[in-house]
């Protein structure tokens, strides 16, 4: 087990376990940074029940006891979508690295960066490349080229 402090666990709760309280919704990216199109959960079964240590510090589970992340979301149209990302697909690795990792290996957010993820799908371990493009201003069109990224 890994320790972490109350404030790391008060920005877990804000930032993974608030989110993911009924349906998961993807807040836009900053302009200029990249997007793929997919939503996660990176705790699946709910947030690990997390233990104290002997000073009152928070035990967070290490890597190997945590679930996979699960694929929430994916939006029709998206490099992800595209690329063949399924919801219900477990992220078991992104960029080589354990997906389980907080925070999650992706590399640098930017339209054009590659992100290489390992998905377990039936049992069935797949790759997928995706290519990141700059987020959509408007939702998305498949039948017309100008409003897909």
């Amino acid at each position: 087990m890994r320790r972490i402090s109350a404030a790391a666990v008060v920005l877990l709760t804000v930032f993974l376990v608030q989110p993911l309280q009924g349906q998961v919704v993807a807040k836009p990216p900053a302009p200029g940074t990249g997007w793929m199109g997919f939503s996660w959960r990176p705790f699946p079964g709910g947030f690990p029940k997390m233990e104290r240590d002997a000073q009152g510090r928070f035990l967070l589970p290490s890597v190997e006891e945590r679930p996979f992340p699960l694929i929430s979301g994916v939006t029709v149209c998206s490099p992800a979508h595209e690329a063949g990302l399924r919801i219900g697909d477990l992220l078991t690795r992104i960029n080589g690295l354990d997906a389980r990792e907080t925070p999650p290996p992706f590399r640098e957010s930017k339209p054009g960066a590659v992100q290489e993820l390992e998905i377990l799908r039936d049992g069935k371990t797949l790759h997928i490349t995706l290519v990141e493009v700059e987020a959509p201003a408007e939702p998305l069109d498949c039948e017309n080229p100008s409003r897909r990224p």
